[in-house]
Parts: structure tokens; C-alpha cells; sequence
């Protein structure tokens, strides 16, 4: 599912660059988002990020 969305998100421009990745400005569905990318030396990063926004505590119609 993840990565059917991202293919459906234009990237539009880059708003902040950090040690683990960076943050962009995209469209998805005519909305405005926000967009983390992470490098890819930071698959661990990642992976512990999307265990946290899949508890049921963090769902959020904003955090997608």
C-alpha cells in the first residue's frame, strides 16, 4: 500500500534535509503533504518509524 501512495505523490519541492533524510513539499490528490524520504543507508530509521505511525495510538487522518 505504501508504495502504491508514493507513486501517486508529485514531489514538489524540498523543505528540510536532516541525517536521516529529507522533507519535501508534495501533492497527492490535490491535497498539499508533507513527504519524508529517507536514504537509503537509514533503512533501519525507517523501518522504526512506520512501526510507530502503525499503532493504533498514531493514526491520524493527517499522518498517512
Amino acid at each position: 500500500v505504501q508504495r502504491t501512495i508514493a507513486k501517486q505523490i508529485q514531489m514538489v519541492k524540498q523543505i528540510g534535509k536532516g541525517r536521516y533524510g529529507e522533507v519535501w513539499m508534495g501533492r497527492w490528490r490535490g491535497e498539499r503533504v508533507a513527504v519524508k524520504v529517507f536514504f537509503t543507508t537509514e533503512e533501519a530509521s525507517w523501518f522504526r518509524e512506520t512501526e510507530i505511525y502503525q499503532t493504533v495510538l498514531m493514526r491520524h487522518e493527517n499522518i498517512l
